[in-house]
């Protein structure tokens, strides 16, 4: 089981010449076909795992659709979504198979606000490439299923350990927090965050399906939606509002901030407040070893931590530079002394880590950021922000980084929240550094 990888056999199916097609049938960019994909699959195997997990009864779901769509052929029928034969009916079955995954509850479109502003794509060409995916997930697990004489506890054991993969694999600067408090990883902070950024995937703290089923219900429905809307010819973007600061390489979480979903986090993020120190702790997932080009040696960090995030999205060809939202990722293991701009001692273990990975990529430039809770005084906490982001830039100096890798260090105080500032939780969350990629 561990040389299976779901998300690496779903992309494949996703041929250049796929999004190719995909490109002149909806009307879109190939990059903007590429984001979707890289965004959905990792979010649709998250979904269906916590779907199997959930209950026996929703374990044998999950397993009977797996094998519908094992012998139905689906994964060699996806060109044909796109203009060819059999098209229609190709939708009308994937619309019953997200229907009977995920019901149909969603009375927003925030969700698909989401992928859409994250990839620069219509609503509908979201909807179209999950009717795609979401079979065609099911259909690979439905072979693996036959494959290896799987039983229910082999299935979910089986998702579990591919949802953190794919959740470690989310892209930079895509997140559901701004829906549901859930992150991406307390990591990347491109899109929406709170986490870009996941899903990082950090688990809800409710359990069952609540985990990551009531986001994606929201798609659900739109990509039902979308497919009324794709065969009638949906052109219009979904509209979705981005908060900017005094930095246009910086968005509200990288940040995409949907309009009035910051008030209504739903906290469900895998960490918790420190009560004695007042920092937001994440859980930074399972040890893995991560080797570092250049003869840069190997990193043990976690598999939802910032290094492993920030690796990943340097080591991805297919992720260009974000030029306008940036390409951030939240520290899960930097902080301060209370009320100053002093690192405590356990801040240098990460910013050690993210000295070696200054020095094997060296072409790669990077720029910090410093942020605050929106309590006190506003001018003071800018000042308080950047005097924390200066901090961070000189311990990376000096313990060793190159000075050309850190070009600039910015206070934003309290702009770009990825918490309720409400909470004290949300509030932990949001006194916090991040690292914005600004080339590779």
């Amino acid at each position: 089981m561990s040389n299976f990888n779901l998300l690496d056999l779903a992309k494949s199916y996703f041929s250049t010449e796929i999004i190719d097609k995909a490109s002149n049938h909806l009307g879109e960019s190939q990059s903007g076909i590429t984001k979707i994909i890289s965004a959905a699959i990792p979010t649709l195997i998250g979904t269906i795992a916590d779907k199997a997990t959930s209950s026996p009864d929703s374990t044998n779901a999950v397993m009977q659709m797996a094998n519908e769509q094992n012998e139905s052929g689906i994964t060699n029928q996806l060109s044909n979504f796109l203009g060819g034969e059999g098209g229609n009916d190709l939708f009308s079955k994937s619309s019953a198979v997200i229907k009977s995954l995920f019901g149909n509850d969603g009375d927003s479109n925030m969700l698909t606000n989401l992928l859409s502003n994250f990839s620069g794509t219509k609503g509908s060409s979201v909807g179209a490439i999950v009717s795609m995916a979401a079979p065609a997930l099911l259909g690979l697990i439905g072979k693996f299923i036959k494959d290896n004489d799987t039983d229910n506890n082999g299935l979910t054991t089986m998702l579990k350990e591919q949802k953190q993969m794919a959740m470690s694999a989310l892209p930079a600067g895509f997140s559901l927090a701004s829906l549901t408090g859930h992150t991406n990883t307390p990591v990347s902070h491109a899109t929406t965050t709170a986490a870009s950024d996941a899903y990082n995937e950090m688990e809800e703290k409710t359990s069952g399906m609540g985990k990551l089923i009531l986001p994606f219900l929201i798609l659900v429905a739109i990509a039902v939606g979308c497919l009324y809307l794709f065969r009638n010819g949906c052109n219009n973007k979904v509209a979705a509002t981005t908060e900017h600061g005094g930095d246009s390489n910086h968005t509200a979480a990288g940040h995409t901030t949907i309009k009035d979903t910051t008030a209504n986090f739903v906290k469900a993020v895998n960490g918790a407040m420190d009560t004695l120190t007042g920092d937001f702790n994440y859980n930074e997932g399972d040890i893995t070893t991560l080797t570092l080009p250049n003869g840069g040696g190997e990193l043990k960090v976690g598999a939802l931590s910032t290094e492993a995030k920030l690796i990943a999205f340097l080591n991805n060809k297919n992720e260009a530079i974000d030029t306008v939202k940036g390409n951030w990722f939240e520290f899960t293991n930097v902080h301060f002394k209370s009320g100053g701009a002093e690192l405590t001692d356990a801040s240098a273990t990460q910013l050690k880590n993210m000295v070696a990975i200054a020095k094997a990529y060296p072409t790669a430039t990077f720029k910090f950021g410093g942020y605050t809770d929106n309590t006190g005084n506003a001018a003071k906490n800018l000042t308080l922000s950047q005097k924390r982001a200066q901090a961070v830039s000189a311990m990376a100096v000096n313990l060793g980084a190159p000075k050309a890798s850190f070009t600039e260090a910015k206070g934003y105080g309290d702009q770009f929240a990825i918490g309720d500032n409400s909470s004290p939780e949300g509030r932990a969350m949001n006194r916090r550094v991040a690292v914005n990629v600004k080339s590779k």
